[in-house]
């Protein structure tokens, strides 16, 4: 029997209602959801993510980032701190990595214009001038635009749910929670599951690098 929830009266919640700080417009130049249209015309092979952040309570120090493939519905993530250098911190480490063990690096990274990703063009390029990586951001309030990677969250939610506090959270926790989703045979995917797709395309190195393992379909956990 389904545990339904009751309808009963609530009280008002005394938690306040955070306003976001958006990307600067100066910044926002060149790399809006226009661009990104426009990139992906020119260079239809890229290795794409889209990224995001999931928050637990709004007074938690930290949040999962979360990075998605499209194509291939993976989807990993990282526990940071709720700041842009955080942020900025561990895309840079995870791209590092990925380049030092000989693996397909990304080439482009969509996100929303909240603060938390407004360094990113930082790190767009090396010390020479030379990218790394093209960062653009969806249209402001169209968080929708990058809908993939949030519609894959209910997985996640599945484990952790909404307004549960993710400050104790550790990252082997979060490599075995989304080693599980993406463990997980997928009808868009012909029921092969991203684990699978992905490691095809990019190879182990890069599924390990992105510290994923596979889990056996009879021992996929997603609650």
């Amino acid at each position: 029997m389904l545990d339904l929830p009751r309808t009963v009266q609530r009280k008002p919640s005394k938690e306040k209602k955070e306003k976001r700080t958006r990307v600067p417009v100066k910044i926002l130049h060149g790399r809006m959801f226009d661009d990104f249209n426009a990139y992906q015309k020119n260079y239809s092979n890229s290795f794409i993510m889209q990224i995001d952040l999931i928050i637990g309570k709004r007074i938690d120090n930290y949040a999962v980032l979360t990075m998605f493939d499209p194509q291939t519905k993976f989807q990993v993530g990282f526990k940071v701190r709720r700041t842009a250098d955080s942020i900025n911190k561990q895309i840079s480490k995870l791209y590092k990595a990925l380049k030092e063990c000989g693996c397909k690096t990304f080439d482009a990274l969509l996100t929303d214009n909240g603060a938390e990703f407004m360094l990113l063009p930082i790190i767009e390029t090396d010390e020479l001038g030379v990218f790394n990586f093209r960062v653009f951001y969806c249209n402001p309030y169209a968080s929708y635009e990058k809908g993939r990677c949030e519609k894959n969250h209910e997985f996640f939610r599945y484990i952790k749910k909404k307004g549960v506090s993710l400050d104790t959270i550790t990252q082997e926790d979060l490599c075995a929670i989304f080693s599980n989703i993406n463990s997980y045979g997928r009808k868009s995917l012909s029921g092969s599951t991203p684990y699978q797709v992905f490691s095809s395309k990019y190879g182990l190195f890069a599924t390990e690098t992105f510290g994923i393992s596979n889990v056996e379909p009879t021992n996929v956990i997603l609650k």
